[in-house]
């Protein structure tokens, strides 16, 4: 009997412990419901950094940035050289200068480039000459070395060699004529070329002579001034067409 009784007292035993009747385990329910309220929804992470760069990004856009200030055309005025020149007069010169001299300074570069590539042509020209110049003489040699006696001496004992020999003499006073005429040549080439830098050196130092002497321009001061400085040369060794173009 007593063992019927904890049997039947065992199958009321539940989760909650031993209860008499389901009137007790409902209280025991009901006195852990505070324990097992669910949690409030908690917003994760990235959504939460998304919308703080967002409001971010907004009070970024809503900042509007000053505009910097412009001198209007006739807010100020200067005093240049005693005249009122306007800011915008003075941006306009600034510039206008700014371009001449960056012009002037290009015009000097081209033609130091310029002086350049000539003094390395002459370089190059001479060094021509001096290499035909040599051959001319190797060739020069040779011509003069041949026995003309012995040539007599072959034609009449060995035509065959006289022929071979004549033939070599021929070739060789050909080719030191064609070396002959290069030099030539070359040396016509060379006068154009000082002919042509002297030219522009005595242009340049007249148009110099011009901006530190006015009365050059003078149809007569000018004139009377040149004929002297011609005189001059002349009396320093120079010839009259090295003075003509003064």
């Amino acid at each position: 009997m007593a063992e019927e009784e904890k049997q039947e007292q065992n199958q009321n035993d539940g989760i909650f412990g031993s209860y008499e009747n389901i009137h007790g385990a409902a209280k025991a329910v009901e006195s852990l419901e505070p324990e097992y309220k669910p949690r409030e929804h908690q917003p994760d992470k990235e959504t939460a950094v998304e919308s703080e760069s967002g409001e971010q990004e907004d009070t970024v856009e809503n900042i509007e940035e000053p505009e910097p200030e412009q001198p209007e055309d006739d807010s100020e005025y200067f005093d240049v050289d005693g005249n009122s020149v306007s800011f915008n007069e003075l941006k306009a010169g600034y510039t206008r200068d700014r371009g001449n001299t960056q012009q002037a300074q290009t015009l000097v570069e081209d033609k130091q480039k310029m002086a350049q590539g000539q003094n390395y042509l002459m370089q190059q020209s001479q060094q021509y000459v001096q290499a035909l110049e040599a051959l001319n003489k190797r060739l020069g040699d040779r011509v003069e070395a041949v026995d003309n006696t012995e040539l007599e001496r072959l034609r009449t004992e060995d035509p065959m060699e006289y022929f071979a020999k004549r033939d070599e003499l021929r070739d060789t006073e050909a080719e030191q004529k064609r070396v002959q005429e290069s030099i030539g040549i070359e040396h016509q080439k060379q006068a154009q070329e000082y002919q042509a830098h002297h030219t522009e050196l005595l242009q340049r130092e007249a148009n110099a002579l011009k901006n530190k002497l006015p009365e050059w321009s003078d149809p007569k001061k000018g004139q009377a001034l040149r004929d002297q400085l011609k005189g001059y040369a002349k009396t320093q060794g120079y010839k009259d067409e090295e003075v003509s173009g003064i």
